[in-house]
């Protein structure tokens, strides 16, 4: 399989995690999540389709077009990720008990990735991040 290929089938992995989260399949998701070698990532893809299931997902969207584009942009949204993060994961837990157990993972794989780079400087999205995994 090609590298395209392989790419496409990532993103249509990564929506079917934030359909089945948001448990409908009429979210046509902006973001999506992959880990560092481009898989879907099943936990962020399953708090990208939390947030759409718990809040009204438009004036989110608009939140996050309106941060642009650009590195300083991916900063801010992966803040407010975070932020979303911790509001979705208690009540998506209470539905889905796995969870739990994916997000101790990803805080794991988080967390070492950060300390990879902690020798060239983090970030202070990559701070806050320590601080919140």
């Amino acid at each position: 399989m090609g590298a395209i290929e392989e790419a496409e089938r990532q993103r249509r992995r990564a929506s079917n995690l934030i359909w089945n989260a948001a448990g409908s399949y009429g979210v046509r998701p902006v973001h999506r999540a992959y880990d560092e070698n481009g898989r879907a990532d099943v936990y962020m893809n399953s708090v990208i389709g939390s947030a759409y299931k718990y809040y009204d997902f438009a004036p989110l969207a608009e939140l996050f077009e309106s941060l642009g584009g650009g590195e300083q942009a991916q900063e801010y949204a992966g803040l407010l990720w975070l932020g979303l993060e911790g509001a979705v994961f208690p009540r998506a837990a209470a539905e889905r008990p796995a969870l739990s157990e994916l997000r101790r993972r990803y805080a794991g794989d988080v967390l070492t990735q950060l300390a990879r780079r902690e020798t060239v400087g983090l970030s202070e999205k990559e701070r806050l991040a320590r601080a919140h995994w």
